[in-house]
């Protein structure tokens, strides 16, 4: 009964809901940090970019960062 379900990870979840997901809300730092779970970038695939806002790192953002939105193609 809801509008829209927020799923924040991990990794084999983010696969399992994938395939159900309309839109994508994706936040990219700029940085490499060590770790082996990841975001599946293939998963862009019959996605289109509706928009996307970049923000320079800062006193508040160490990193760089852009936050990305993504719909379903039809």
């Amino acid at each position: 009964g809801q509008d829209e379900v927020f799923v924040i990870g991990g990794e084999s979840l983010y696969r399992k809901a994938l395939p159900m997901a309309d839109r994508l809300y994706i936040t990219e730092v700029d940085a490499t940090i060590e770790g082996d779970a990841v975001f599946p970038m293939e998963s862009e695939e019959g996605f289109i970019e509706a928009g996307s806002t970049s923000y320079p790192a800062n006193a508040d953002n160490d990193y760089a960062f852009t936050y990305r939105v993504l719909e379903r193609e039809l």
